[in-house]
């Protein structure tokens, strides 16, 4: 890929976006679109639409896999749909990642999370076990339990949670939509 210039943005993306591809930019401080995601991240997520000029979320959205005796965790469909239209509405592109885009995993079954529970699955499922990840400065990680004693709560600076069987055991109040509340809460602690 050429990148005469050396700014790590090569020459046909700088073209596509009006930079000029012989004058070194410094892509990692420029962010037209004040979304957080500087030009380099901007062009690592291009082949997900990620757009320097609209402002793009990225959230990795992992699972945790079904209980011993038929436990479920659970987001419905229409709920992530929901949600991107909340966005959409506001003239930002929400990006998830439910594994199209490198990341989402189902982590295993544990009936009830804590806070060190939580920070360990982001250190394995989310980083990787690297630190420098380079996704932790993209990508907001939002995890779906089981039980962490309440609906949602943020548990670090970029990571939340949400917990699906108290969302499901407030679905017999006919007032409350599953697919409202879920989308509801994910977009909350986001």
């Amino acid at each position: 890929i050429l990148d005469p210039d050396n700014d790590s943005i090569p020459t046909y993306w700088e073209y596509r976006l009006g930079y000029q591809p012989l004058t070194w930019d410094d892509f990692e401080n420029i962010d037209p679109d004040n979304d957080s995601i500087n030009n380099i991240e901007e062009f690592l997520t291009v082949q997900w639409y990620s757009d320097p000029f609209r402002k793009d979320i990225f959230v990795e959205m992992d699972i945790m896999g079904e209980g011993p005796n038929g436990e479920k965790t659970y987001f419905p469909g229409n709920s992530l749909e929901l949600a991107q239209t909340a966005f959409n509405k506001q003239n930002i592109i929400f990006h998830i990642d439910a594994g199209t885009m490198g990341g989402s995993d189902i982590f295993p079954f544990n009936e009830y999370v804590d806070r060190q529970d939580l920070q360990g699955i982001y250190q394995n499922y989310f980083l990787h076990g690297d630190a420098n990840n380079w996704r932790r400065g993209v990508f907001h990680y939002g995890l779906v339990v089981y039980d962490a004693g309440i609906a949602g709560y943020t548990y670090q600076p970029n990571a939340f949670q949400i917990s699906s069987s108290k969302l499901e055991s407030k679905t017999s109040n006919p007032l409350l939509d599953r697919d409202i509340m879920y989308a509801s809460c994910y977009i909350h602690e986001l």
